[in-house]
């Protein structure tokens, strides 16, 4: 029914309902948790997951339940297209009492300085096509999933706000900032392309549909190659 102090629990799946059931066993050393939010074994692969709201909560629980110490799976490999959620999280977890659309702008305004502005619709547009997959749609096609967040338009809209936060960064910190943000965005709005792509492929079999799909494959490839 207890522990000794020098016993810590790590739990694996951290919910809410689980840290109920623990707290009737007596845990005195108090807990770590395994988190499995972010790594490319999720379903959109090596784009970015999950939304602020969601990463939020989940900062919140464990805050709440004074967890000492987080094992991070995966996390930290999306730092230009993510970036505003690691803050989000982790700012949380220190403690902060700010909400989390201060928190973005917090963040948007000491990382992008001048080209603030349009890097929020880049990733207020981002976030709002998310929401799918972290309202736990992990089990959906990959590729269906894919094309679902980078729509035609999403696409042309991200294009054309971080473009023009291209051309307001003044720092060289601001413009390397960008430079990330655009390496992972150029991956994941060709793949977004590609899953289009093979769609249209799959209604109509034919060497004129392949074409495109077969010239955007190689053309993702070499970027990723580049980068």
């Amino acid at each position: 029914t207890s522990f000794p102090p020098n016993v810590m629990i790590e739990l694996c799946h951290p919910t809410a309902q689980r840290f109920e059931d623990w707290k009737k066993i007596g845990v005195e050393g108090g807990y770590t948790t395994y988190i499995y939010l972010w790594g490319d074994y999720n379903m959109p692969g090596l784009t970015p997951k999950r939304t602020f709201e969601s990463v939020a909560d989940q900062a919140r629980l464990f805050v709440s339940n004074e967890v000492k110490g987080v094992y991070r799976c995966g996390y930290g490999e999306l730092f230009g297209t993510e970036g505003p959620a690691y803050y989000v999280y982790n700012r949380i977890l220190m403690g902060s009492s700010l909400g989390v659309d201060q928190l973005v702008a917090e963040y948007l305004n000491r990382a992008y300085g001048p080209a603030a502005q349009p890097m929020e619709t880049f990733f207020r547009t981002l976030d709002g096509q998310l929401r799918a997959f972290s309202a736990g749609l992990q089990g959906m096609d990959p590729v269906a999933l894919l094309a679902s967040i980078y729509t035609p338009d999403v696409i042309a809209r991200m294009e054309s706000s971080l473009s023009a936060a291209e051309q307001l960064a003044e720092t060289d910190k601001q413009k390397k900032r960008l430079a990330l943000a655009r390496i992972e965005f150029d991956y994941a709005k060709s793949l977004g392309r590609i899953a289009h792509l093979y769609f249209a492929y799959r209604l109509n079999p034919s060497a004129e549909f392949f074409e495109p799909l077969a010239r955007e494959t190689i053309l993702m490839r070499r970027t990723s190659s580049d980068g």
